[in-house]
């Protein structure tokens, strides 16, 4: 399980969000600070650093599982091995990450966790596509995948999100059959700075006018 502080050294930035903490990425080479929870068991949650997001795969961990930010020390390096104390997230650098933080509002954006429906469409015929019960599966570009949970033969339904890489025109929340832009998508949401898809303001079609209808309807919020 071989790992090394250099591999993981470098700038971290705020990138989102997974598994309701913040999410850090490092440019280049690429490298990732994240939060774990214990949908795949204890022993994989807490916050890891790696090349890529996902308990399988991470040169260090710190099994706190409570902390809202990733811990300055105790970190395990290799992740499978003794805490390497020599190893530390700066003070200064946490400072920084503190800020970044959002104090706690109400009602305040749903967590990406959050399951939720999407109701209304002027189009019965679009409605049809993308209306249903969805949940969240894995992560696109930093933000949050959501995959529609429906009977077997039905079509796939996904809402996921696009950054500024292949232009402004092309950044938001999409809902659509498949991830990328470059598909005929049923729905778009312009807004690129929510962490999670937005409750109203859609267009659909994706080119088209906002469609007032459609709804976004989070679990447990009015």
């Amino acid at each position: 399980c071989p790992a090394s502080a250099s591999a993981a050294a470098g700038t971290y930035r705020l990138d989102g969000e997974n598994h309701d903490r913040p999410l850090y990425r490092r440019q280049l080479p690429p490298g990732v600070l994240f939060f774990w929870d214990e949908r795949d068991g204890p022993r994989w949650a807490g916050w890891w650093l790696g090349p890529a997001l996902g308990w399988e795969q991470g040169w260090a961990r710190h099994e706190d599982r409570k902390a809202p930010l990733p811990p300055p020390t105790g970190w395990r390096m290799p992740a499978c091995g003794p805490a390497d104390e020599t190893f530390a997230v700066s003070s200064e650098q946490l400072e920084d990450l503190q800020e970044m933080v959002p104090e706690p509002e109400e009602p305040g954006p749903p967590p990406p966790a959050l399951p939720f429906r999407v109701t209304g469409c002027q189009s019965a015929a679009t409605a049809s596509l993308l209306g249903g019960a969805y949940l969240a599966r894995g992560a696109n570009h930093g933000r949050p995948v959501y995959r529609r949970e429906g009977a077997p033969g039905e079509p796939e339904a996904l809402i996921f999100f696009w950054d500024a890489r292949d232009g402004l025109g092309w950044t938001g929340w999409w809902i659509g059959p498949a991830i990328g832009w470059d598909h005929p998508g049923w729905a778009r949401h312009e807004d690129g700075q929510a962490l999670v898809p937005p409750p109203a303001g859609w267009k659909v079609p994706a080119d088209g006018p906002v469609d007032e209808a459609l709804r976004l309807l989070y679990e447990g919020r009015p």
